[in-house]
């Protein structure tokens, strides 16, 4: 089997892209002047380095050199979903009822959303419904024809949800 070394080249540009991109976050903002005489390469090499560290998001470009780009320490805030009202609930429970057909295996798992699809399965035959949510399970008794399984062994209050290894 014949063995691939990886040319010494990229090793040293990886190294050297590293080495930028802790240079600019030290210093806040350099020269491309500053950086070639630092590492030894030409302008045109540390401007070919500095537009790929911009690309990546490490740096910004600006007016002959780089500027750090502030590391946030705070991940993003998540933005609330607004509540989807009674009717787009029941389209979406329609819509996913439309997709089931004879003999098919379902996991519904906690939520309004799939409890109100159940009682639009009771046209389906030989369905397999697994769930985590007993709730569901007695729902589904009344309306599904077919097999249910409550799968979980251990119950998340207030939800009434099961979980665990067969969740």
């Amino acid at each position: 089997m014949k063995s691939v070394n990886v040319p010494r080249k990229s090793s040293n540009l990886l190294k050297r892209r590293l080495k930028i991109a802790e240079i600019v976050a030290a210093q806040g903002e350099i020269k491309v002047d500053d950086l070639s005489a630092q590492l030894g390469v030409s302008g045109v090499t540390i401007r070919g380095d500095l537009s790929y560290l911009e690309q990546q998001g490490y740096l910004k470009r600006s007016f002959g050199g780089a500027i750090a780009t502030p590391l946030s320490s705070e991940p993003e805030a998540i933005q609330p979903i607004a509540p989807l009202s009674l009717a787009q609930q029941m389209e979406i429970a329609r819509h996913c009822a439309r997709l089931i057909r004879d003999r098919d295996t379902l996991f519904l798992g906690h939520g309004t959303i799939c409890r109100k699809i159940i009682p639009l399965l009771s046209e389906v035959k030989k369905l397999r419904l697994i769930t985590n949510d007993p709730e569901h399970a007695l729902l589904a008794n009344q309306f599904i024809d077919g097999e249910i399984i409550l799968a979980g062994s251990e119950m998340l209050r207030p939800d009434t949800a099961l979980a665990g290894k067969t969740a």
